[in-house]
């Protein structure tokens, strides 16, 4: 009775996973190639840590790259240009949560703003608090400034790294905490 649930179990699991495989969007950029099942992952052991291994990958396969972790793809984006095309100019195309598991639940069980996709819900809720906001005149101005000048003290940071892979994890941090303390 157990070899004959281990068999099961073990044919659903591999059922699942090709089906995944078949049906799954694929990303057309160039890549490293890796390993079935962990994908990329081994080679963030190598040569430094992720930071250093994305910076080596940007040089062979250019500022826009993907690479597959867990059987995710992931698409790095590696200069100031890419960033601001993705983030900015195709901000709709860039918008929305890949699907997790993890998040499957919470969003059944919450609808918080940190929990929420990139739907037409949170769209319309997005406009109501700019209009909101707009209400404000002059303070949101005062606001728009001070979060610019922090910003550029930050990119004046970033810049001062002269280009060479960083942790930056801190600095947006304390970023985040200077526009919050100035709000």
């Amino acid at each position: 009775m157990l070899n004959e649930l281990l068999l099961a179990s073990a044919v659903v699991f591999l059922t699942y996973h090709i089906y995944k495989y078949m049906v799954r969007k694929t990303i057309h950029l160039p890549g490293p190639r890796g390993l079935p099942i962990i994908g990329n992952i081994h080679s963030f052991i190598q040569d430094g840590g992720p930071v250093w291994q994305v910076q080596i990958w940007a040089k062979e396969y250019g500022d826009a790259f993907k690479i597959s972790i867990l059987g995710e793809e992931i698409v790095i984006l590696s200069d100031y240009d890419s960033i601001y095309e993705a983030l900015v100019e195709r901000s709709n195309d860039f918008a929305g949560r890949p699907f997790e598991k993890s998040y499957a639940l919470k969003k059944l069980l919450s609808h918080g703003i940190f929990i929420q996709d990139f739907t037409q819900r949170f769209e319309a809720n997005k406009k109501l608090g700019l209009r909101g906001l707009k209400q404000h005149g002059d303070g949101i101005s005062r606001i728009v400034n001070l979060s610019n000048e922090n910003i550029s003290q930050t990119v004046k940071e970033f810049k001062e790294e002269n280009g060479q892979p960083f942790q930056s994890h801190d600095k947006l941090q304390n970023l985040l905490c200077r526009i919050i303390i100035c709000v």
